[in-house]
């Protein structure tokens, strides 16, 4: 069964609220940036929001800017991990922590652009989970490309849902995340999410962006670790496949 993203007819709106995780594991270099970039970003769209600092077992002075930031910034706090939960769990913990309604991931590293996730914010409320694909994927290197792209079609494959992407920088309803109990602790978790969020009924709105050109290294989704944590998600999907309802997404129009 293929599910449906929503049918728009208007913009997109303000969003009330919102609550942005940040995890940081050995990031002193690049997390005071990463979270003034984030407050600069936010700034124009609500003054309702809340950056939650995960230091996810650092072991340099992340830990130390973290609770500096949050002392000298109302809105930001700093939660520390004795060891790392890697993304999946940074993200849960996120979820139990959050206050706001809508949920957002920036990375401490603060490598995701800024016009990349404003163009997923302009569409906040449009549905109920706005989902980045990428468009100029020749920056990077071909065997990332190729696989991403055998990862999402095996999902697509496996689950019935045609995303075109599912490890952005994807834009929730904190409620909805609420709702559900996903495994997937490292690469993969934000696909688990998906899968079950649409395969229960939730829109979606697919919005491309474009990736900044960076200098040419070992990307962190070709290690060995990662390869695992995929082939156990993969697996995970293929025997849960009928657990979820097979129902189409509900579109939204307006």
């Amino acid at each position: 069964m293929l599910f449906r993203s929503a049918t728009l007819s208007t913009g997109g709106q303000l969003i009330r609220s919102v609550t942005v995780v940040m995890p940081a594991l050995n990031e002193e270099r690049n997390l005071e940036a990463a979270v003034r970039n984030a407050v600069n970003l936010l700034t124009p769209y609500t003054s309702d929001w809340e950056i939650l600092i995960f230091n996810d077992g650092s072991s340099d002075a992340t830990g130390e800017i973290a609770d500096r930031l949050a002392a000298t910034m109302p809105k930001v706090f700093a939660i520390h991990h004795a060891t790392s939960k890697n993304l999946g769990g940074v993200y849960r913990a996120g979820i139990q922590r959050a206050q706001k309604e809508f949920l957002i991931m920036l990375p401490g590293d603060n490598e995701n652009g800024s016009e990349t996730a404003r163009r997923i914010l302009d569409r906040a409320g449009e549905a109920d989970i706005i989902v980045p694909y990428v468009v100029n994927t020749e920056v990077r290197p071909w065997a990332r490309r190729y696989l991403s792209s055998a990862f999402v079609a095996l999902i697509n494959l496996l689950s019935g849902c045609r995303l075109r992407y599912y490890n952005g920088t994807v834009l929730h309803k904190t409620e909805r995340l609420r709702s559900l109990n996903f495994e997937t602790n490292g690469f993969g978790y934000q696909a688990e999410i998906l899968v079950a969020l649409i395969r229960s009924g939730c829109s979606y709105l697919e919005v491309g962006v474009e990736l900044a050109q960076r200098e040419k290294s070992r990307s962190s989704a070709l290690r060995l670790r990662n390869f695992l944590q995929v082939a156990k998600f993969l697996t995970l999907l293929f025997f849960q496949r009928w657990r979820f309802p097979q129902k189409p997404a509900v579109v939204n129009f307006r």
